[in-house]
């Protein structure tokens, strides 16, 4: 059985990440995927893409990634069908119970595949992630739907309706 080589991706930040679970916006079975942004004026990401766009041929012309509009940045595509192996800095297998957010500063391990339909290019199959500095996904508190978040009472200070023999109800 052939080997295929894997290879590894400069640093980058995450975005959009689906690693934990899988994307299943566009797809009932799921896509595991993860952008990673990239700042070309850094040199190991200059590398990088440098590698990947000597990748691409004329029977290959589609690039793996894209500029983003905001500025002087790019962006990479890895995705996957199973869920990628996730890693620490040190190595050590990253908690299950984790959630990798946005703005997380990533490695990706990866896999190519040539395709020659839709003009030819390459897809970059996710294989495993190594976690180099963590932003943990929390989804929004109430502050981030608009609410207006207040302070604490201090329990010694009785709420209405909390005197003793008093009660709130209207009858």
């Amino acid at each position: 059985m052939p080997t295929v080589e894997i290879f590894t991706s400069c640093e980058g930040i995450a975005r959009y990440p689906y690693l934990s679970r899988p994307d299943t916006k566009f797809d009932t079975e799921g896509k595991y995927k993860v952008d990673l942004e990239l700042h070309p004026d850094v040199q190991e990401a200059k590398d990088f893409l440098a590698k990947l766009k000597g990748r691409l041929s004329k029977e290959f012309p589609k690039p793996p990634y894209a500029a983003l509009p905001e500025g002087n940045k790019f962006v990479v595509r890895f995705a996957s069908s199973y869920k990628p192996k996730m890693f620490d800095v040190y190595g050590k297998r990253f908690p299950e119970d984790v959630i990798i957010g946005a703005g997380s500063v990533i490695r990706v391990a990866y896999t190519e595949n040539f395709y020659k339909g839709f003009g030819g290019g390459i897809n970059l199959y996710l294989q495993a992630v190594q976690v180099i500095n963590l932003v943990e996904y929390e989804g929004r508190d109430a502050s981030g739907f608009g609410f207006e978040i207040s302070a604490p009472p201090d329990e010694d200070v009785p709420l209405p309706g909390d005197a003793p023999g008093e009660d709130n109800l209207p009858f």
